[in-house]
């Protein structure tokens, strides 16, 4: 065990967005290639977790090893513990370099960490943001902009059909009024 860490039973880990423990893992390449590396080597790092003042710990990182090891039958799994209060900035930190990640859940996690940080600091900026996620300020506005902006429904279906778009396709869209923009987007996804 790597020093600062904990064997917690998985039982009792609060998974506070199940969905994404939903992937199937024998369609999924990347969960299938970490199974068989945790299969071969064993759980190498460990899950982020938060313990809330009611005593019960939730996960904050690594949902794909937490669906694996649960695949796998593990009674208990390695974490480490994180500050509640920092759990947005944290897992913004871990995840914003992910391939993965659309721009509208990149914009989702930016926006939730400015919320919090200027209910705390009504002077907060999107300037302070910068040194929180190591983006630039245009990088942060551009992707929250998609979330105030763009209508939901295309937030909707960027995020469940896991649709990497050209950001600057994306800021010409959430130019448009909200009619406007459905016909773009629905036009662009049937390849027009």
């Amino acid at each position: 065990m790597k020093p600062n860490s904990f064997l917690i039973e998985i039982e009792k880990i609060v998974v506070d967005n199940p969905s994404r423990l939903q992937r199937d893992l024998e369609s999924d390449g990347v969960l299938m290639e970490l199974k068989n590396n945790i299969e071969t080597y064993g759980m190498k790092i460990p899950l982020l977790v938060s313990e809330y003042e009611d005593g019960s710990i939730h996960l904050v990182d690594g949902y794909r090893r937490l669906q694996v090891v649960t695949s796998l039958k593990y009674e208990k799994v390695e974490c480490i513990f994180t500050d509640k209060d920092l759990i947005s900035e944290v897992s913004l930190s871990v995840n914003i370099h992910r391939e993965d990640l659309t721009s509208i859940e990149i914009g989702n996690l930016l926006l939730n960490i400015y919320t919090q940080q200027k209910q705390k600091d009504t002077n907060f900026k999107y300037s302070k943001l910068v040194s929180v996620v190591n983006k630039s300020k245009s990088y942060i506005s551009q992707h929250i902009g998609y979330v105030e902006k763009l209508s939901m429904e295309i937030q909707q279906d960027i995020v469940e059909n896991k649709r990497m778009i050209d950001k600057n396709i994306l800021t010409r869209i959430y130019l448009l009024d909200e009619d406007n923009q459905i016909i773009v987007y629905n036009t662009m996804i049937d390849g027009n």
